[in-house]
């Protein structure tokens, strides 16, 4: 199961890095969220994120997301991006065998976030 989001943007220098932050409700209960890959430009899926509770940036007096809401952080080379329209496909990894079961390990992805900076992101593992 997939969404697939276009976003224009424009092309960036070699050297840099993007951090796409997905930011996803937490599962009820304070359970673990599925595997989440994320794919841009017709890639493979990566599953490889960090799990954070923060902002990619701060905003005013603000560091980190609602309680209700925990992200993942994927760092990318900017030369991922592409100048004009990117795809963003967002794969949700459930492992269940029955399409029933992978529906209900559905997630609510409640925002998207990207970052380009000259290094990748330390951020703090999110709790």
């Amino acid at each position: 199961m997939q969404r697939r989001f276009r976003l224009p943007m424009c092309a960036e220098p070699a050297g840099l890095h993007v951090t796409v932050q997905l930011v996803l409700e937490r599962p009820a209960g304070g359970g673990a969220l599925p595997p989440i890959g994320l794919s841009v430009n017709d890639a493979w899926p990566s599953f490889d994120s960090i799990l954070s509770d923060e902002l990619l940036e701060p905003t005013g007096s603000l560091t980190h997301h609602v309680p209700e809401n925990v992200a993942l952080n994927f760092t990318l080379p900017a030369a991922t991006i592409r100048e004009g329209w990117n795809d963003i496909v967002v794969a949700h990894g459930g492992m269940a065998a029955d399409l029933a079961d992978r529906r209900r390990q559905g997630v609510m992805l409640v925002g998207i976030e990207l970052l380009v900076a000259p290094t990748c992101r330390s951020v703090k593992n999110g709790t």
